[in-house]
């Protein structure tokens, strides 16, 4: 036995259908706009990175030069150290003469 298909059968099966695709279009829209909002969150993100990374090149150069300032005065130390090691030296031996010319008289 065949089922006849009235016009209210074909009208309601579109009202469905219509139906149906409003709820895809409206679920559609939702995504486009949590699309867009983790959109906007990842810029905001990149832009973050973009000032750490300046902020690092910053420090790195901050920090490439304090240590080349702290060398420099690390060399002129070592210099002065050298140079007192000399005159502690020169006045060993200055001492050990004279002790022996003490020693002599």
């Amino acid at each position: 036995m065949k089922k006849e298909v009235t016009n209210e059968d074909v009208l309601q099966a579109i009202i469905e259908l219509a139906s149906g695709q409003k709820n895809i279009e409206n679920k559609l829209e939702l995504m486009d706009q949590k699309i867009e909002s983790m959109d906007q969150k990842i810029n905001s993100m990149d832009k973050r990175i973009d000032s750490i990374d300046q902020k690092i090149d910053t420090v790195k150069k901050e920090l490439k030069d304090d240590i080349a300032e702290v060398a420099t005065k690390v060399r002129k130390v070592d210099r002065k150290l050298s140079v007192l090691s000399d005159d502690i030296m020169t006045a060993k031996i200055d001492i050990k003469e004279l002790q022996s010319v003490n020693n002599l008289i």
